[in-house]
């Protein structure tokens, strides 16, 4: 139950997106001959999470997924029918 709940939260949080806002930008400026002046401005510009297509066909996945999945099938037989004749001499 504890396990069902952590992952209900996790998944809530990831898909529950908020607007994140720009961070303080320290800025400094030095006049020749004087101090230096240094001050802090924030942008107000709200960025909101969109989502954005990419290039990776569904078919192209699982292509993908049936190789390697081929490849450890062949590895795993490979080596069982080696152990076995190892042992059989």
């Amino acid at each position: 139950m504890k396990r069902l709940i952590a992952m209900s939260l996790l998944v809530a949080g990831l898909v529950a997106a908020t607007p994140v806002h720009a961070e303080t930008v320290s800025t400094c400026t030095t006049v020749y001959g004087g101090g230096s002046v240094c001050g802090e401005t924030t942008t107000t510009v709200t960025v909101e999470h969109q989502p954005v297509n990419t290039a990776v066909d569904p078919v192209l996945f699982w292509k993908v997924v049936l190789i390697v999945g081929g490849v450890a099938a062949v590895a795993t037989i490979l080596y069982k029918f080696s152990y076995r004749w190892y042992i059989l001499g």
